[in-house]
């Protein structure tokens, strides 16, 4: 937490955002090893690997509407983990 004071509440912010940023981006990796196996290969492939939804349904020999499911419940289990993290931190 930025300290009253520091400077202009409109960086302070800025800064905070920032600092919530860069704390989300270090924990990101970890929660992804804790996805199921299914869930994880997709996001690995699509956010970190840079492949198209198309390109992992090929590889894989599934439909791509498989992929986008996997892909969407994967987000959902990361903001619960995200969020069950943020209650312990605080």
């Amino acid at each position: 937490t930025v300290r009253p004071g520091l400077c202009e509440p409109p960086l302070a912010e800025e800064l905070e955002r920032r600092l919530d940023d860069a704390r989300f981006a270090a924990r990101l990796p970890g929660l992804v090893e804790r996805l199921p196996p299914k869930k994880r290969h997709a996001v690995r492939q699509y956010y970190f690997e840079g492949k198209s939804i198309p390109e992992i349904a090929a590889g894989l020999g599934c439909p791509p509407s498989t992929i986008k499911a996997r892909i969407h419940a994967a987000r959902q289990q990361l903001r619960t983990m995200l969020t069950l993290g943020e209650q312990g931190d605080a």
